[in-house]
């Protein structure tokens, strides 16, 4: 995995590129009304100023839950563990900010 790719929130100005990796799903249609949702966090994984990746947390049962959706990684990019970093990104951050995490599921759609 090339170190200079780096995970970070998502932001409003990210929709161009996430539209892009996203082209015939849900995501375009519901990627603003995730960043303004409460207790939704979105990531996305980023090298050389391009979108590469993304994953969203969104924290449920009264922040007792973490439910990871849309996880996304450009195909160039695939199978170098690029999910793995935006899994373990996610992971940390939900644990500094919401320590009652107790449980985490997914979501797969094929």
């Amino acid at each position: 995995m090339d170190e200079t790719i780096k995970v970070r929130l998502a932001l409003e100005s990210d929709y161009k590129q996430v539209v892009g990796m996203s082209k015939g799903i849900y995501l375009p249609k519901c990627y603003h009304v995730w960043l303004r949702q409460p207790n939704r966090h979105v990531f996305v994984a980023v090298a050389g100023g391009q979108i590469i990746g993304l994953t969203s947390a969104w924290l449920i049962d009264n922040g007792k839950t973490l439910l990871s959706q849309a996880g996304r990684v450009n195909p160039d990019y695939r199978g170098q563990g690029l999910y793995k970093k935006l899994l373990e990104e996610k992971c940390k951050f939900v644990k500094e900010k919401y320590p009652k995490v107790r449980v985490m599921r997914m979501t797969a759609n094929d």
